[in-house]
């Protein structure tokens, strides 16, 4: 299983993030419509482990983007919080994943003026291994 397939399982399970956008939790872009508040995510880049004589030792990490989009400056925040809370320094299985560390690597809010939304974007750097 993929990384990306884990972390959906994973988040639209989990209490606190389900409470805020149950399953509202799209690749690349949220479909027309959606309800608020909702989170897209994408891989932003990927950093595997070799071995001295440039073999694959199957450790990958990938740096996954959430962006969080809500109505409401405090939604966008708690669901921030959420995120945070499921991640940050997670170690364990995800589905049937094996993964290391998660550990963050940037936090931006970001200011919409034109739009009728707020948006926060929060990257994880993941350590797992690959199948």
């Amino acid at each position: 299983m993929r990384i990306e397939q884990a972390l959906v399982t994973y988040l639209t399970a989990n209490i606190g993030v389900k409470a805020l956008i149950d399953k509202r939790l799209y690749a690349f872009h949220a479909p027309a419509n959606v309800t608020f508040p909702f989170v897209t995510y994408q891989r932003v880049s990927t950093a595997r482990v070799l071995t001295h004589d440039l073999s694959d030792t199957t450790l990958s990490s990938p740096r996954i983007q959430f962006d969080i989009y809500a109505k409401t400056y405090v939604s966008a925040l708690s669901v921030l919080d959420a995120l945070r809370s499921a991640l940050q320094g997670y170690q364990g299985t995800m589905s049937t994943v094996n993964v290391q560390a998660v550990l963050p690597a940037l936090e931006q809010h970001l200011d919409m003026p034109d739009m009728d939304y707020y948006r926060v974007t929060v990257d994880y750097l993941i350590s797992h291994t690959e199948e």
